[in-house]
């Protein structure tokens, strides 16, 4: 409807885990209330973010070139070399789904803020190289963006890293008064907050809780090596059957020659750093852009325990080996070929590099031939399979008789026994062939049954088997509530359960087994362990209502209350009031 309230609880409704998000996710809604969920709109918009983004590009090299150009190799044409950048950056094809896949605007819409910082940050440092700013201003755009910038996306904390590694090119620009002044102000910035985080890290150390993709620590790190120099390879020298949104099927390093190429890719990153650090005053545009890439990589590449290989993690970082590669190549090319010879050997990159990036369109353009395409080219990859037969599915419009639907079983069936397939696979072939083959289904529930014995769930299995206790309840849908029941206690079993995975504990207690005693045990282990499930506390509520606790419920009441800032849940409570009052009982 357009209401302030209705706008502030779309804002914020991006899980509790993420840190702000809020204007990323405003957009979204935006998007809906003016085009529903029509995609053309979402990937307009995203289009539109894009283009800003090349522009501004094109803004913070100008900026930059200005600013070292006494020292740089593009001094005598540093605006067309800062457009050849901003062109080749905007059809990269690694840089595709910021674009195409609409979740990534968080990352596209983050850049905006961190690219306007950069362009403010250098129009001051020139200023006070010519004695016309103090230094202190310089934390103004670092400051102000970023802090904006987070509201998009968390990676925006990087602006003021991203401004450091000019620093290390610009520092004998600066008298000693001024430079004392400059290490006061990032010490500030830079510092405070990065004890902070070591603290929060602290706790992800060691084999035990380095990661919640069962790596420990240091494989984490060696594998992102790998990882950092494929990254490298996929922007510069993009290979077509690289290029993909899964990469879940990934094999992670086991020790410095588990791959040997863990140890090769080790050995390329130091001599990438050292390079950078050797060429800091001389060619200062190899210098930031090697480390624009490697600090564009260290929220994602490092310790923090998240998915290790995503392409949209690329979007600064490819700025900074554009930066790195373009100007000394084409100073390279102008002094071995004539001016026209150089020019048609970067159009014609730029031509490949359009056209690679065309032809990935092309694929996402519609979802069979994109999803088909994906499992092709990532067969051993769970989530392309997945995708894969979610959408065979839609088009089947559940008619098991069609070959589409055949398909669709096959990529489950192949995706179950895959390595990190978790339980989604065999959750959708219980509640799409539960009406077509009893010998399906029930390979399916063994083959879940064994995962969850096997190791505790994640909140991806805490979500399937939601969907399953939601399925239960349905008229046509066949999962079976005994077998849900041995699935769920076998993953009890395992230590520690994570907040949503109690939670369907807790619904199952309550609506299958009818045990109001168990659902309350489980519900508030939820809570303990995520007080911002509002959905667990909401349910909580009901159940001590109905058992006539009302002073418990009146307690849950308020603190759901606390937390629910933009009357997102009003409608729950009212109801849950409104339901005790008329049976005599007021919470």
């Amino acid at each position: 409807t357009g209401e302030l309230n209705e706008w502030m609880q779309a804002a914020t409704s991006i899980p509790g885990q993420h840190l702000g998000r809020w204007l990323t996710t405003a957009s979204f809604a935006a998007n809906y209330f003016l085009g529903g969920l029509d995609p053309f709109g979402f990937k307009l918009a995203n289009l539109i973010i894009h283009l800003i983004n090349g522009i501004l590009v094109f803004a913070v090299l100008c900026s930059l070139f200005r600013l070292i150009q006494p020292n740089s190799p593009t001094r005598s044409q540093p605006t067309l070399i800062a457009a050849a950048i901003a062109c080749f950056w905007l059809v990269l094809p690694i840089n595709l789904t910021p674009v195409l896949y609409s979740v990534q605007r968080y990352e596209s819409l983050s850049l905006v803020a961190i690219l306007l910082g950069l362009v403010w940050y250098c129009r001051i440092r020139m200023r006070v190289m010519q004695d016309q700013a103090s230094v202190w201003r310089l934390g103004i755009p670092l400051l102000l963006l970023g802090a904006i910038g987070v509201t998009a996306k968390e990676s925006a904390l990087l602006l003021p890293v991203y401004a450091a590694c000019l620093e290390l090119s610009l520092w004998r620009s600066l008298d000693k008064s001024r430079r004392r002044h400059l290490l006061t102000l990032y010490g500030a910035i830079l510092l405070a907050p990065a004890l902070v985080a070591t603290f929060w890290l602290w706790s992800w150390l060691g084999p035990e809780t380095g990661s919640l993709r069962e790596l420990s620590t240091f494989d984490r790190l060696i594998t992102e090596g790998r990882v950092l120099v494929l990254y490298a390879q996929w922007t510069l020298v993009p290979n077509p059957s690289a290029l993909s949104l899964y990469h879940d099927d990934f094999v992670a390093s086991n020790g410095m020659l588990s791959p040997v190429s863990t140890l090769f890719s080790a050995i390329a990153i130091l001599v990438a750093i050292a390079i950078a650090w050797r060429t800091r005053e001389k060619q200062p545009t190899v210098s930031i852009g090697l480390l624009w890439f490697f600090c564009g990589h260290a929220m994602t590449a490092t310790i923090v325990p998240l998915e290790l290989v995503f392409e949209h993690r690329n979007y600064f970082s490819s700025i900074g080996l554009l930066l790195c590669v373009l100007p000394i190549s084409i100073e390279a090319l102008q002094r071995r070929l004539s001016t026209r010879a150089a020019a048609a050997v970067l159009v014609s990159i730029f031509v490949g590099y359009a056209a690679m990036t065309a032809l990935r369109s092309f694929e996402w353009s519609d979802p069979i031939r994109h999803s088909t395409s994906e499992v092709i080219r990532k067969p051993e990859s769970a989530r392309a399979r997945l995708e894969h037969a979610r959408t065979l599915l839609i088009a089947a419009a559940g008619n098991p008789s069609t070959h589409l639907f055949e398909a669709a079983v096959e990529n489950l069936t192949a995706c179950m026994p895959l390595r990190r397939s978790g339980i989604a696979c065999e959750a959708m072939l219980i509640m799409e062939t539960g009406r077509v083959s009893k010998d399906l289904v029930a390979s399916a529930w063994a083959s879940l049954q064994r995962k969850l014995r096997e190791r505790p769930p994640n909140d991806s299995d805490s979500s399937n088997l939601f969907s399953l206790l939601s399925c239960t309840a349905m008229p046509d849908c066949h999962a079976d509530p005994e077998n849900l029941g041995v699935a769920l206690d076998l993953a009890a079993d395992h230590p520690r359960p994570i907040a949503p995975f109690s939670f369907v504990m807790g619904e199952y207690a309550g609506l299958v087994r009818h045990d109001p005693s168990e659902a309350r045990v489980w519900l508030y282990r939820s809570l303990e362990q995520d007080p911002k499930l509002h959905a667990a506390r909401i349910r909580l509520i009901q159940l001590l209502a109905a058992r006539g606790e009302m002073a418990e419920a009146a307690e849950q009441i308020q603190r759901l209350r606390e937390t629910d800032r933009f009357g997102t849940y009003a409608e729950e409570i009212a109801s849950i009031m409104g339901t005790s009052v008329s049976a005599g009982q007021v919470p």
